[in-house]
C-alpha cells in the first residue's frame, strides 16, 4: 500500500512512501508548517476493500509527527448470486 501526503501549497512537491509488511510506514521531506493532507492508496486487485480514513491533514513539523494511522478493512471472498428474470407478457400497468 501506498500513502502519499499531498500539501496543500500548489508550489510544494507531493511525497510518498510504501508501507512494509507490517504496514509501518515513513514520509520524509515534509516542510515544517505547510500543511499536508496524507492519503492511503491500494493498487487494484488490493486485500484491502475499504480504507479509514480515507484521508488526514496534517501540519509538518520540525520533529517527526507520529502514530498518523489508518485502518485497512480486508476484503472478503463472498458468495455469487446467480439467478434468472422471466417475463411471461401477461402484467399490465395502470
Amino acid at each position: 500500500m501506498k500513502v502519499t501526503a499531498i500539501p496543500q501549497d500548489s508550489h510544494v512537491q507531493s511525497e510518498t512512501a510504501e508501507t512494509d509488511a507490517s504496514g509501518n510506514y515513513r514520509i520524509k521531506g515534509l516542510i515544517p508548517g505547510k500543511v499536508y493532507e496524507i492519503v492511503p492508496s491500494t493498487e487494484q486487485g488490493s486485500q484491502f476493500a475499504v480504507i479509514r480514513p480515507g484521508k488526514t491533514t496534517i501540519v509538518a513539523k520540525t520533529q517527526d509527527i507520529l502514530n498518523v494511522d489508518f485502518i485497512g478493512f480486508e476484503r472478503k471472498n463472498g458468495a455469487t448470486l446467480y439467478g434468472n428474470v422471466q417475463f411471461d407478457g401477461t402484467y399490465k400497468e395502470e
